[in-house]
């Protein structure tokens, strides 16, 4: 990765936290049972897809998204929760044209989202995407999940303590599973810690790092791309007001394609998406105020 990129990315991470503030309510989605025998098009993370991606959205505009996207044959790959300056919420999501069907909730309560993680496991979904967010003491629950048929086995867990949070890393990672997204978030004046994890049948090495700080962070990004690591997730938390950072990497022989952009309107992120959008793929998005004033989106990119 080049220094003007990680000077960017400094940029992106000197950020400050904002209060959560009210809430919506969401429907429960009619559920359909995840087919028995693989889908037309067996879930590959490296294989090219139709994409699109939206940001900026209240309730209701994620809803109208979705419903249009999931008639043209779109599913939910990635999904952001977050607070902008003004204290409302909002979300950035990043859809897969892929005939696998999916299922997503959002901002849901521990009671709901517990059921819902016992429904969909049942049903033969995998989750893929966990979003928590603190909204004033009144903890709420994002999740994307996509059928699984003879898939990957997978682990979720969330409300994790520091110390069961590395010990499961640690217990997973001798039973061949990696992380493919982290969540970290507080929880009455403690953070708390979530993960997904998948079984990867090629072994590839993994590293997580956690708390970090933006400068530590920063070595790490340039670090880890020199030993031929990507980045496949990047989470931003304040415990304490203080900024910390949270991040994977997974070391495979496509580690050079991939990049991360940084955008501050969404007239930057047109750009970058004219820019890069005819050879790569947006994998994941981190929203977070900037210490300047408005948003800052933070992109990563991926071969497609």
């Amino acid at each position: 990765m080049t220094t003007a990129r990680m000077r960017k990315l400094w940029l992106f991470l000197l950020l400050i936290p904002v209060a959560a503030a009210g809430c919506q309510q969401v429907e429960w989605w009619t559920m359909p049972r995840a087919r028995t025998t693989p889908p037309p098009q067996t879930f590959n993370e490296f294989a090219s897809f139709g994409w699109c991606l939206w940001w900026d959205m209240g309730q209701s505009d994620l809803d109208r998204q979705v419903e249009n996207l999931k008639a043209q044959g779109y599913r939910l790959h990635d999904l952001e929760v977050y607070r902008n300056v003004e204290h409302h919420t909002r979300f950035a999501a990043i859809f897969l044209k892929d005939s696998r069907a999916w299922y997503g909730r959002w901002r849901w309560r521990r009671k709901a989202f517990d059921k819902d993680f016992s429904v969909l496991r049942d049903k033969g979904y995998q989750p893929i995407d966990l979003e928590v967010i603190n909204e004033q003491g009144d903890i709420r629950y994002s999740c994307v999940w996509i059928e699984n048929p003879g898939g990957p086995g997978w682990a979720m867990r969330w409300g994790l303590r520091h110390g069961e949070f590395l010990d499961e890393l640690e217990q997973w990672r001798g039973k061949g599973y990696r992380p493919i997204d982290l969540e970290v978030y507080g929880f009455n004046g403690k953070t708390r810690y979530g993960y997904v994890m998948v079984h990867d049948p090629s072994g590839a090495g993994w590293v997580a790092r956690w708390g970090k700080t933006a400068e530590a962070i920063d070595r790490e990004l340039a670090s880890f791309a020199r030993r031929g690591y990507r980045v496949v997730d990047l989470e931003p938390s304040y415990p304490g007001g203080e900024l910390q950072v949270s991040a994977i990497f997974v070391k495979d022989g496509r580690a050079s394609d991939w990049r991360l952009t940084i955008s501050r309107s969404s007239g930057q992120i047109k750009r970058e998406i004219s820019r890069l959008g005819n050879r790569y793929r947006p994998i994941h998005m981190a929203v977070a105020p900037h210490k300047e004033g408005g948003m800052a989106y933070l992109i990563i990119w991926q071969r497609n």
